[in-house]
């Protein structure tokens, strides 16, 4: 007899667990099927066309109204170009001044760097807003190619940016290379002039 006991307690709680299974189980509901909605309004009850309620406007002015952009002033397009070759600390400077009571905003810089095969070339343009030292802002050259005949490696900088430089100041773009060799760079910038 005891050994018929242990099979058949294990026996009676896997009933007991399976039946818990299958009567503990939730039933799962499903949606009938979305139906379209029909309203027919019949002519005692339209469909309201006017406004509802209180509805109070009322315009006076039947003259245009003038709109500008108070945090934009007239924008004056400008933009400049210039080449040279470098100095002999392996640099070409370009300063551009900036005129009085305007202030500028850079908005895009290209250049072109020609350095002696097997050198890399640095790029920057620095601004001064408040203090008068200005501050750098690196961007980087990409390598473009060779000129084999002549030995000259091209870089390239064709950057969107957002820089200001302040009225009566001088903003500089620099073009350098890694060291000795010559070379020569070719600047182009755009962006705009705003009253300051």
């Amino acid at each position: 007899m005891r050994k018929l006991k242990a099979p058949a307690l294990t026996a009676a709680g896997l009933a007991v667990l399976i039946a818990g299974m299958i009567l503990g189980t939730p039933e799962v509901a499903f949606a009938p099927p979305a139906m379209p909605v029909i309203v027919t309004n019949t002519p005692a009850n339209p469909v309201p066309t006017a406004a509802q309620g209180t509805t109070a406007v009322q315009i006076t002015n039947t003259s245009p109204v003038a709109v500008r952009d108070v945090d934009n002033p007239a924008r004056q397009p400008f933009q400049a170009q210039d080449a040279s070759g470098f100095s002999p600390q392996n640099e070409a400077l370009f300063f551009f001044s900036v005129p009085a009571g305007k202030r500028l905003v850079l908005e895009y810089v290209t250049a072109s760097i020609l350095v002696t095969s097997g050198r890399k070339a640095g790029f920057f343009v620095r601004t001064t807003v408040t203090d008068a030292n200005g501050v750098f802002h690196w961007m980087n050259p990409v390598p473009h190619g060779t000129f084999a005949n002549v030995g000259w490696d091209v870089w390239v900088v064709s950057q969107p940016v957002r820089l200001y430089a302040a009225g009566g100041t001088q903003f500089l773009l620099g073009a350098f290379a890694d060291g000795p060799g010559g070379g020569s760079a070719t600047v182009t910038f755009s962006g705009y002039l705003v009253d300051d």
